[in-house]
């Protein structure tokens, strides 16, 4: 009984060692995963004057996003910095994600790129658009404010 404990104990050590190191090596490597893990999440609500993309984006700062809209798609794109360690502490587990992201989305309706606002608030990018009657043929960009909480 005590062998099969101790076999049990070390498959289980085995297999926390290998779940680290697989972690680390993914948050290292710039392919498919960290991608995908990195879009940020969004949420679209329209009303009869405008449109509202709130974006998921923690940790990170209002001068690491850039928005833009070309042809009615939206893209939002930042750099999420890493966190560095508490001093003389050491990260024994590492699961949240850095790096460079991009998102777009095609909006549903025509919007005025012109009049669009964008404020960084509490790690949600909240992006707003009056509604247009005609789409525009350009690309513009809007500045990311940073604020104290979502309205």
């Amino acid at each position: 009984m005590t062998t099969r404990i101790t076999v049990v104990r070390i498959i289980g050590q085995i297999r926390s060692e290998l779940d680290r190191i697989l972690e680390h090596e993914s948050s290292l490597e710039s392919g498919l995963a960290e991608t995908s893990a990195l879009l940020p999440r969004v949420d679209i609500a329209q009303s009869d004057s405008g449109l509202c993309l709130l974006v998921e984006v923690p940790a990170t700062a209002a001068q690491d996003l850039d928005v833009g809209i070309t042809n009615n798609v939206v893209t939002v794109s930042g750099n999420k910095r890493a966190t560095a360690s508490p001093s003389g502490a050491r990260f024994l587990r590492i699961e949240r994600q850095w790096g460079q992201f991009e998102r777009s989305l095609e909006l549903p309706t025509a919007v005025n790129p012109k009049e669009g606002r964008a404020v960084l608030r509490h790690g949600v990018l909240r992006i707003d658009f009056p509604l247009l009657s005609e789409q525009r043929n350009r690309t513009y960009r809007l500045k990311v404010e940073a604020g104290d909480k979502i309205e």
